[in-house]
């Protein structure tokens, strides 16, 4: 993906179309109540929050096991900077390593 400078007169443009046509929208949400304040701030655009996350329907309240076995899984998938192990398991309890 590219990125434009804030003095690229294509940026400039680009930004007063969007601030354009944002406050000409009818209605407008965004995923988080930081999001709609910057959008007030910035461009005058009131919105509804509508947060980003799934329904109960996919909720699964998983045990302290389930997430240390689910990490250890990608940790050992994925053996990055991410996912350097942090924890040990002591009688199904994570302790953070010194």
């Amino acid at each position: 993906m590219f990125q434009l400078k804030e003095t690229n007169l294509a940026f400039k443009v680009l930004k007063s179309l969007e601030r354009f046509s944002g406050k000409k929208a009818k209605g407008s949400f965004c995923v988080s109540e930081a999001m709609g304040k910057w959008l007030r701030n910035n461009f005058s655009v009131k919105s509804v929050v509508l947060y980003d996350r799934p329904p109960d329907l996919f909720a699964k309240d998983f045990s302290m096991a389930e997430k240390f076995e689910l990490f250890e899984k990608y940790q050992q998938k994925f053996s990055s900077a991410l996912f350097e192990k942090k924890y040990k398991r002591k009688e199904n309890i994570l302790i953070e390593k010194n």
